[in-house]
């Protein structure tokens, strides 16, 4: 089984998927790519996870789960999220609260972030 997909003691990965997707640093399309690329390798995947490709968007991606998924980013690393989000423009300057420049300037401050993203969505280039 892969580490951080298998239940409630063990949720760090897919909490960190799905917090990408809640931020907007990934779109469903790319949650369900990346479920995709688990099922081709692994074939001891917990049944939730073959769900998770119907759903719509993020709400129902939690909701899918089952379970609480810390994604065990800290404050920074959230807003680093953000500036992924920002990167790839699936966020404008006016969607939220925290400024572009404050997520770009996390994100730098945060490669720790990045590489775990890219780690962990590696047909994602930006």
């Amino acid at each position: 089984m892969i580490k951080g997909i298998s239940g409630r003691e063990d949720s760090f990965l897919i909490g960190f998927v799905s917090k990408s997707h809640a931020l907007g640093a990934i779109t469903i399309e790319e949650a369900h790519q990346w479920i995709y690329s688990l099922i081709k390798d692994h074939d001891d995947l917990p049944p939730y996870m073959y769900c998770l490709l119907d759903a719509k968007d993020s709400k129902e991606f939690r909701e899918t789960i089952g379970f609480p998924t810390p994604a065990k980013v800290t404050e920074k690393e959230f807003k680093a999220l953000l500036g992924i989000s920002y990167l790839r423009g699936f966020t404008k300057d006016d969607d939220l609260e925290i400024s572009k420049k404050s997520a770009l300037k996390a994100l730098a401050e945060s490669p720790q972030l990045e590489k775990r993203f890219r780690e962990t969505f590696p047909f994602i280039e930006w």
